[in-house]
């Protein structure tokens, strides 16, 4: 084993990279994983954590960037869970994804000789998502409906999501204004206690239709119609606003039960010639 120290600063090549976008390095033959760094860059490191076959580094410093390295066009990259690979061109991006699939083939599946084609990107590599889910919660600065930092729960209040369709942040500010204004409450995982849990929403990139839905440890929000009033007077693409009853002590976002508040129970989109009634439990991409 290599004498690897915590907290020590360490200068390392990556040599590779794990399918969680971690950059992998090596100190006298111990293996260093970082997060932030790609595939044949030097970089300083600071060691954070030490285990028995392999240590976690902090990225302090890209020595030698790669020429697949670009800026991450979200301003909350850094600290959010929600993408890992930002910082490294989309062209690339897909090259990585490719090679995770051809390696699992080869590696999980024991098939050799296997034709796995290049990945096919989107024309538009943002704002292309048509569901969103926000988790809600109050802390020391406020509500914050966003997303979790990275291997945690923390909630991280994004302002705008790159991947996400412009609408979704627009029903979250909605919601979260109102949220603060009228003092409602928001869930606690720890006690299970407090209303808001989820922010929810699903738009029709052809249709334009959206849907919001409130998951909520209760049956109904103090002001709803007031809410549902003001969500379609800012946005009338608004068809369908649902609250979800979910009363369980449960990390799983949605519960069983769905209450109308204003128009129908699904939204509608089209693929190619087919039209789709979307609800909200549906998969669709």
């Amino acid at each position: 084993m290599a004498l690897v120290k915590k907290n020590e600063v360490y200068t390392i090549d990556i040599t590779g990279m794990t399918h969680e976008g971690q950059g992998v390095g090596r100190i006298d033959n111990f293996t260093v994983f970082v997060d932030g760094p790609i595939e044949g860059e030097k970089v300083e490191i600071k060691i954070i954590k030490v285990k028995t076959s392999y240590a976690i580094g902090k990225l302090l410093k890209v020595l030698e960037p790669s020429a697949d390295r670009t800026e991450p066009f979200c301003p909350s990259y850094k600290r959010c869970g929600g993408c890992s690979l930002q910082h490294m061109n989309y062209e690339a991006g897909l090259k990585f994804k490719t090679g995770i699939v051809r390696e699992n083939i080869r590696r999980i599946g024991g098939l050799e000789g296997v034709v796995v084609h290049d990945a096919i990107g989107m024309e538009q590599p943002l704002n292309y998502r048509n569901k969103a889910q926000y988790p809600v919660g109050r802390y020391k600065d406020g509500v914050r409906a966003g997303f979790y930092a990275k291997k945690s729960h923390e909630i991280i209040d994004c302002s705008t999501c790159g991947i996400q369709h412009s609408v979704s942040d627009r029903v979250r500010d909605i919601v979260k204004e109102f949220i603060e204004e009228n003092g409602i409450s928001t869930y606690d995982e720890i006690t299970g206690e407090g209303l808001v849990r989820h922010i929810m929403t699903r738009v029709g990139f052809k249709t334009g239709e959206v849907m919001v839905v409130l998951v909520i440890n209760g049956r109904n929000i103090p002001g709803q119609k007031k809410l549902s009033e003001k969500l379609v007077k800012e946005i009338p693409e608004i068809k369908s606003i649902v609250l979800n009853v979910n009363a369980k002590k449960t990390n799983v976002i949605l519960g069983d039960e769905n209450i109308v508040v204003y128009g129908r129970d699904t939204i509608t989109d089209y693929i190619g010639d087919f039209k789709f009634n979307i609800s909200l439990c549906l998969f669709s991409r």
